[in-house]
């Protein structure tokens, strides 16, 4: 599945945590919030990075993609997303 991104409010992380994902127990899942700045000019490298290549490479190695997201005002080019491991182990050797 490739990511689509969106420019949604980074409040809505707190809706996108409260879900589980892939069916995994709550108990035992974490979640991994990550974020990318870009050079000026620059944020459309990032983001054909991962449609066409990471988010494929996360999945083989077992991280769940949650959501892609985009500031609506975006002067610093960040890039924010969120995977879920399995446990916290994998999390931690990510």
């Amino acid at each position: 599945m490739k990511p689509t991104f969106r420019r949604l409010p980074l409040a809505l992380l707190t809706v996108a945590l409260s879900f589980t994902a892939a069916g995994q127990a709550a108990d035992s899942q974490c979640f991994d919030l990550r974020t990318y700045y870009a050079a000026p000019g620059k944020l459309d490298a990032p983001q054909a990075r991962f449609r066409d290549y990471t988010c494929k490479s996360f999945e083989k190695y077992g991280m769940t993609n949650i959501g892609y997201w985009l500031p609506l005002e975006n002067p610093e080019n960040k890039l924010v997303h969120v995977l879920a491991f399995p446990s916290r182990p994998p999390m931690v050797s990510a």
